[in-house]
């Protein structure tokens, strides 16, 4: 058999991932996101034992893509198993795909295929898309109810775990078991840097908050500890975030050859893999990284710090520009709706032109984002030190809700009406303008002048108001 390119991907991940019972939602969510990140990396390690010489060209976001000179039709049968058993533990969301083609590109445009016929393995056969309960595989315990639970405190208490070796005591899928190991060089599949001579390179993000040495921080405590740092109130944010035109980048990279195409793969991984969760841990201790991996990432967080987090990101990435959509929800909300609106969201700002982030429904440019940030930080001292009347920053929400993309009120009405209120309220309430900021000043006046300016203010009232506070959730 002459050399051809095979790949696999996981189907239906969103679902699976993110459909969570509210209680130990932070630890199920770890398990969850690990199994995405084990699942594809013992493809490759299968694939690697029928052919030794497989050239792994990439693995992460959920999929592996080889080069091989052996036939695999005897492993697609056993991935057939696989997908059925995924199927069931996940209540119907959860599968695998595959294909393969004479070229690289043939294989992407093969798998891309493979991938629309949404519900559907590689052979036709339906496997379902029927929501998610609670992921319950074999525990160590047979049947335990736990395993999720179990399984993400562990990812997260050992966070120096490097690795995987398989026929451990953890079931992922099939007969394949992991065991979290802490020595690289003890595993069969490598995480992170793949060690000379060999190894499977995988990204697995591997900061997540932790309250003490055994327990990972619920997403109640992020969300309470930060409001009482003075962050804020208890509200949550989801963040996602990809870059922007990747398939178009490597599909360039890969018409310069085999060697091209993985260096950009590798360094998109070791960005998303290592670089974020590094920054997270260094600046934003607290931030919980659900997954980081191919080229996106999705992180829960107070809703400031997960604001900060991804203007970091943005700033940080070297491969292009990249586009978010941030959510926000309360603690007691269902974090699956919370990713859904994320994922909508962040379709609008690519939509938009790309290089953009949308934040509770109002799309914007990143340099926007970073000045609403400030102006809120702003507006909420001069309210606290009575240099603005505190009903200012309900005024702007209110008002910079005519602006939306919801909004009923119609375009060329708004700008006008605003401006009228702003203007009445400047004249009936303390106002003592000399006493604000240079940029509180500019930002009113240009309130006063042109519309651009109002789209930014439902989200700065919004934030001044929950530093304040004033909003109980």
């Amino acid at each position: 058999m002459g050399k051809r390119y095979w790949g696999c991907a996981l189907a239906g991940l969103q679902s699976f991932v993110y459909d969570v019972p509210q209680e130990d939602a932070a630890k199920r969510l770890r398990a969850r996101s690990a199994t995405l990140i084990f699942v594809p990396a013992l493809v490759a390690h299968r694939v690697r034992l029928v052919d030794p010489q497989a050239d792994l060209l990439y693995l992460g976001g959920g999929k592996v893509l080889v080069g091989v000179s052996q036939d695999l039709t005897e492993l697609e049968g056993e991935l057939r198993s696989w997908s059925r058993e995924l199927a069931q533990l996940s209540g119907g969301s959860l599968g695998l795909y595959w294909a393969e083609g004479d070229t690289p590109a043939a294989l992407l445009a093969a798998l891309a295929e493979a991938k629309w016929r949404s519900g559907r393995q590689a052979d036709g056969s339906w496997f379902g898309h029927l929501g998610a309960p609670a992921l319950v595989p074999s525990h160590r315990r047979l049947g335990h109810p736990d395993w999720e639970a179990d399984f993400g405190r562990e990812v997260g208490k050992r966070l120096g775990a490097a690795g995987i070796r398989t026929g451990g005591e953890w079931r992922i899928v099939g007969e394949e078991r992991v065991e979290l190991v802490d020595d690289a060089g003890a595993a069969e599949i490598d995480f992170g840097e793949g060690r000379e001579g060999g190894g499977i390179s995988v990204s697995l993000p591997r900061y997540v908050p932790m309250k003490n040495a055994d327990e990972v921080l619920s997403f109640n405590e992020i969300a309470e500890q930060a409001q009482e740092s003075g962050k804020g109130i208890a509200y949550l944010a989801v963040l996602k975030l990809d870059g922007d035109q990747i398939g178009k980048t490597l599909r360039a990279r890969l018409d310069e050859g085999l060697d091209a195409y993985k260096d950009a793969s590798a360094r998109l991984s070791r960005f998303f893999g290592t670089t974020v969760p590094q920054i997270l841990e260094s600046q934003f201790p607290h931030i919980y990284l659900v997954y980081s991996g191919g080229d996106d990432l999705v992180a829960v967080g107070h809703y400031r710090d997960i604001l900060d987090t991804a203007l970091l990101i943005h700033r940080e990435y070297g491969e292009g520009t990249v586009s978010s959509g941030i959510s926000f929800f309360g603690r007691k909300s269902p974090v699956l709706h919370a990713v859904e609106k994320a994922d909508g969201y962040l379709e609008r700002s690519k939509d938009r032109g790309r290089n953009r982030v949308t934040v509770g429904g109002q799309t914007m440019t990143w340099p926007h984002l970073e000045r609403a940030l400030a102006l809120s930080d702003q507006i909420a001292a001069a309210c606290e030190a009575g240099h603005l009347p505190s009903s200012m920053v309900q005024l702007l929400r209110q008002l910079g809700g005519w602006f939306l993309d919801t909004s009923a009120v119609a375009a060329s009405v708004a700008p006008c009406k605003a401006a009228v209120f702003l203007s009445y309220f400047y004249g009936r309430r303390n106002v003592r303008s000399d006493e604000l900021t240079a940029e509180v000043q500019a930002y009113f006046n240009e309130l006063q002048e042109s519309e651009e300016p109002w789209r930014l203010a439902g989200l700065v009232g919004t934030l001044a108001s929950w530093k304040m506070r004033e909003v109980k959730v």
